[in-house]
Order: structure tokens, then C-alpha cells, then sequence
């Protein structure tokens, strides 16, 4: 079965699984053919649907120093906390930990002990922008 939109200005208004029965004035700005993962809001170019476009900037998170990840720990009180985890975890992690000079927001060990604390994404954002103004 045909997934049907109702467009408005290019954009999807309305989203329909059986064909609708609208005003006729309507009915001319219905399409069914749109893929399944299309939903209210995305454009349609006339060739191809596409999601909306963010308004929002995205946040950049640039490398940080082993002082500014330190400082930053000691502030909110984990720095032991993550001292002490890497020493559990070991290997890689520990030498990734003791001699990085720099520290990238989508790197492994950040991720690791991110979930080992029990941090969410919005509490490990905010501690890395803290951070970055060390």
C-alpha cells in the first residue's frame, strides 16, 4: 500500500495510509508515493522527498588538553572516580588516559567511561564546552 501526503508549499502538511478523501482543492496537492520513513515536515523537490533542514547550528566539541579534561573532572568531582575506573579497565584505555596530549569528544574512551559513570550525553556535552573555556 502507497504511503499518501498532502503537500503544502513543497513541504509535507499530512500524511495518510489509505488514500484520503479531501476537498478537491486539496485532493491536487496529494501524492502516493511516498516512502515509509517520510514524515510531516520534509520537502518534496519534485524528483525526491528530503528531511527538514536544522535550524539549529550544530555544536562543534574541539580536541581538549589532558589539563582542560582533568581540571574539568576535578571541578565536577570525578576526576578520582575516573582515575580509578581506568585503572580498572587497563590496556589501551590506561595508556590512552595517562598519555594522550589531546582528547577528541567522539573518541572511544570517552564514550567508555561515559557509560561506566553513568553520564548522559547532555551532562558529558556540558563538561566538555566547560572545558573548552579552561
Amino acid at each position: 500500500m502507497s504511503k499518501f501526503v498532502r503537500l503544502e508549499n513543497g513541504a509535507v502538511a499530512e500524511i495518510f495510509n489509505a488514500e484520503p478523501v479531501l476537498h478537491p482543492t486539496l485532493m491536487a496537492a496529494v501524492r502516493g508515493d511516498a516512502p515509509d520513513n517520510v514524515e510531516i515536515g520534509w520537502t518534496w523537490d519534485g524528483q525526491e522527498y528530503a528531511p527538514p533542514q536544522s535550524d539549529t547550528p550544530e555544536v562543534v566539541f574541539p580536541p581538549i588538553s589532558a589539563r582542560q579534561i582533568r581540571l574539568v573532572l576535578l571541578n565536577q568531582g570525578l576526576l578520582d572516580t575516573v582515575e580509578t575506573t581506568v585503572a580498572g579497565l587497563g590496556g589501551a584505555a590506561k595508556v590512552e588516559w595517562e598519555y594522550a596530549s589531546e582528547y577528541r569528544f567522539d573518541h572511544p574512551l570517552i564514550a567508555q567511561l561515559a557509560t561506566a559513570l553513568s553520564l548522559t550525553q547532555q551532562q558529558i556535552e556540558n563538561m566538555w564546552l566547560a572545558a573548552v573555556e579552561l
